[in-house]
């Protein structure tokens, strides 16, 4: 039994160094493409447009409605796409920590 425990946290040890960067290496560089990014862009920043369309029945300025449309695109073309490049690099570099990214995933 104890050669088995043994074993056993050997092969968890292995595990632990080797399947991180095993995962990576399968992998792309990014997980999401450009596309996909922009169609999540678009899916968040669409409700802010209609918000802002519908307000120009209401009386806000088309200059208000030109500046936040110039705002959403620049946030679905470049904002969202850079900021998921980002945090992908950024998760990416820290496989191999060990602590609360354990606690979530286990």
């Amino acid at each position: 039994d104890a050669s088995e425990e043994v074993a056993l946290q050997a092969f968890d040890a292995t595990v632990r160094t080797t399947l991180p960067f095993a995962f990576a290496s399968s992998m792309s560089r990014f997980t999401f493409s450009y596309k996909d990014t922009l169609m999540i862009g678009a899916f968040v920043v669409l409700p802010n447009f209609f918000d802002s369309w519908a307000g120009l029945a209401h009386g806000i300025p088309m200059r208000y409605f030109a500046v936040k449309g110039f705002d959403n695109l620049v946030r679905v073309l470049a904002y969202i796409p850079l900021s998921f490049a980002v945090m992908e690099c950024l998760s990416s570099c820290c496989l191999q920590w060990r602590g609360p990214r354990e606690w979530l995933v286990v």
